[in-house]
């Protein structure tokens, strides 16, 4: 789940079930849709994503800076991952720095 808010504070949150784990500091996920939750990072990049394995009744919060990266190695490496499920290619993939983990 990818947490958000628009420059004026809505929030939104939305399942993204391409959230990897780039390194120690480091998620991406690709944009497909590039509704609500892209223009909010464009506005806002402070960003809640919750990882939830309900097998082991584990979860993680990480807050952190999210970036958009329309193109690149990154943007290259998620789209693969995307097409591999069947998914669309995404219009961006978001690239968030973790600044705190709970």
């Amino acid at each position: 789940m990818v947490a958000t808010a628009s420059k004026d504070g809505k929030p939104n949150v939305v399942a993204k079930g391409s959230t990897k784990l780039i390194d120690d500091t480091t998620l991406a996920f690709g944009e497909v849709a590039g509704e609500t939750t892209y223009k909010n990072i464009l506005d806002n990049p402070q960003v809640a994503i919750a990882v939830v394995d309900p097998s082991k009744f584990a979860q993680v919060r990480c807050l952190g800076e999210a970036e958009v990266c329309p193109s690149g190695d990154l943007y290259d490496e998620i789209a693969a991952m995307l097409e591999r499920m069947g998914r669309p290619k995404p219009k961006a993939v978001i690239k968030v720095k973790i600044l705190d983990i709970h």
